[in-house]
Formats: C-alpha cells, structure tokens, sequence
C-alpha cells in the first residue's frame, strides 16, 4: 500500500501555489498538498496538521523562503524543506545549502519541472522517513537497554567498550567519558582475558569477576556474552553483568549451614539417620555404622527397623514402625528402645525422631537420633 505525503505549499501568489498544487496531485496520487500564501499563517498550520515536507516560494512579502526555514528549524529541525523559487541566483543557492535546505529548485517555464519537484519530495520524504525510524529504533533500543538493572555492554575484540547502558556508569560511578576510554578490562578486579578469549573462540561463554568502582569498591557480578559481528566485518562481544552479591551472600550461608549439619551430623557419641517419611533410610552417620560393623550400602535403600541395628525383636521393629508413623503425622517423637550391635550385643538407647518440614508445611524427611542411654548417665554423673 502507498503511504501518502502531505505537502504544505506555501507561494503567496495563489494562482502558483493552485497550479503546482494541481501538478502534483497528476504526477503523484500519493502526494496530498495544501496551500498557504502568507508564510505566517503556514507556521500556524505547522503547529496543528502533520506534514511531511514543506515547498516554498523565495521571494515573498512577509518573510522570504530561508527566512520562513529559519522558523520552522526552531520546531521541526528535521523536516524537509524544498525551495521552489522563480528568483534564483547562485548567492540564494548558496545561503539556501548553507542554511540546511533539504532542496532547491527553480522555477521554469512547461510542466517537466513539476515531475522534478515530484520526485525531489519523494525522495527527501523517504529519506527523512528512513531517519526517522532509525532515530526512533535508536532511541527505544536505548531506553530499553536503560531500563535493565543489569549491566549492558559491547566490546571490540580488543576489548574497548563500544556500548553500554546508563547501569555501568550509575553502579560504577565512572563517567560516559570515562566508559569511552577504558576496555571492559579494566572494569573488573580479576583477569578475565582468558575468559573473553574463550568467548570469541566459543561463540558463548560465561564467568565470575569483581566489578571495580571508581571508588575503589569490589562488587561480584556475573557475566554472559556472545560474539557479534557488525556491517564492516568487526568481530565483538556483546552480552550482561548481573549483581551477584545476594547469590553469593546465599551461597556462603549455604556452605556455613552444611558445615553445622556436618558437624552435628557426624557427632561420635550420636546415631544419626535422615529417613524418607515412610521410613526408608536415606542417609546415616559413620558413629550409627561403625555400631553395627557396616557400610552404608548395607542400610541406605531399606526401611529403617529392617536394618541391623533393630534386629533385636519384632516387638522393638513392629514399635519403631508405629513411632515412625507418628513422626510422619507431624509429632515429635521420644523414646527408649533396645539395638544390636556388631558383637550382637544389646544397647540401650534414647532414640527421637523428629519431623522436618517443608515451605509448604507438610513433612518432608524425618530425623532419628539415638543416644546410649548408659553413656548418658556417666554424663549426668560427670556432671554432678
């Protein structure tokens, strides 16, 4: 579908503006005019119609062409602006180039020049048309890329910054300027060629680093990128930074959690299990096995009173069963009951087991715990 052009003309000599007018609307079914003769009232009409391009006569009482130019630049710095004139002269062509006019033409006799004028606003619409939309491609493409909360950049393959978003600057504290002078390199703490290398050789890639303030400051950020190559040839990398401070914050309580597991896990005067709520072993510490003279692939698998260390009686089995039920059902479960050891002996234990809830609140694994009932009272009598 052709998209039309609307032409303002402006002539104050109606009878040339309604003849050009006419001309247009025969060599061009696209090209919509309307007409002003005063200058003045074609500014008004500027600020309330949307045109395309404006054709305008030199000489004219009220402000000439390139005085009539100067005005609408104030408004519309960018819209085309043809001067169509019967008084030319090469000091008008001149002042007219230097005043930005988009083109000049003037008037002669016959009707071929209305074809050339024709296709001089053709041509300048869809040249402004074409800027326009990579204007406004550019301007969402950036506002886009600083509307991220992570960091956006591009670089060359020797690493010098070519893009990057408003969060570089308001994280880092450096300056576009200063951005404009420095390669990703040396916004990061560690040396990460390597890992900028293998990004250009493997296409993708993605690594740890510290992101260096101009304070002076540390923060861990991550980075994706992938290669890009641009209308000459270039080979960059474009990608994002991501704050990881929260992630590593997580992951160092993480390590601290597992290690206080660890160690009360693996407490020696303990038999510690984690058990599946149906009773299936999961998981038991070296003190539980090394009473019974095994291997954890001798226990893990199996319901809990099956294994050696209740092969005491089926009573004791068949009480554990039940105690585990009632721990599935959410109680916290304490007791005393007899195991068998490696040299088949019996130990008296105070055993628990407790129930270990997920975020929705339903049990998810279970805890036993069992204590040499006779250890504990040396313990008690240590104590006093």
């Amino acid at each position: 579908m052709t998209v039309s052009i609307r032409v303002l003309l402006v002539d104050d000599e109606p009878d040339l503006a309604n003849m050009t007018s006419l001309f247009f609307q025969r060599e061009r079914d696209a090209i919509e005019t309307r007409t002003e003769t005063n200058p003045v009232d074609a500014l008004s009409r500027l600020e309330t119609e949307r045109f395309d391009c404006v054709v305008s006569d030199y000489d004219m009482p009220q402000m000439n062409g390139l005085e009539l130019l100067s005005a609408i630049r104030n408004s519309h710095a960018e819209l085309p602006f043809v001067l169509f004139t019967g008084k030319g002269s090469e000091e008008i062509a001149s002042e007219a180039i230097s005043a930005g006019v988009t083109g000049y033409l003037q008037k002669e006799t016959g009707t071929d020049q209305y074809a050339v004028l024709a296709n001089v606003v053709e041509n300048a619409v869809e040249k402004y048309r074409a800027e326009r939309a990579l204007r406004e491609e550019q301007s969402f493409t950036e506002s886009a890329l600083n509307s991220l909360s992570d960091l956006f950049y591009a670089v060359d393959s020797d690493y010098e910054l070519l893009r990057w978003n408003d969060t570089i600057g308001d994280v880092t504290g450096y300056s576009d300027d200063d951005i404009a002078q420095m390669r990703l390199t040396e916004l990061v703490a560690d040396d990460v060629a390597a890992d900028l290398d293998s990004i250009l050789s493997d296409g993708t890639g993605v690594f740890e680093t510290c992101l260096r303030t101009s304070d002076g400051d540390t923060i861990p950020y991550e980075f994706r990128g992938a290669t890009f190559t641009d209308s000459d040839g270039t080979v960059g990398i474009c990608g994002v930074g991501r704050d990881i401070t929260e992630r590593k914050c997580r992951e160092e309580e993480l390590r601290r959690s597992e290690r206080r597991f660890e160690a009360i896990f693996n407490d020696p005067f303990s038999f510690i299990g984690l058990l599946e709520t149906d009773g299936t072993v999961m998981q038991v510490n070296q003190t539980a096995l090394d009473a019974i003279g095994g291997d954890v692939e001798q226990v893990e698998g199996k319901p809990f009173w099956e294994t050696p260390w209740w092969n005491v009686s089926t009573a004791v089995q068949d009480e554990l069963r039940d105690r585990i039920a009632d721990a599935r059902d959410g109680k916290f479960v304490h007791f005393r009951a007899e195991n068998r050891t490696a040299e088949s002996d019996t130990l008296v234990l105070d055993v628990s087991i407790r129930p270990v809830r997920g975020k929705s609140g339903a049990v998810e694994t279970l805890i036993a715990e069992g204590r040499s009932v006779e250890r504990l009272k040396k313990r008690v009598e240590e104590l006093e």
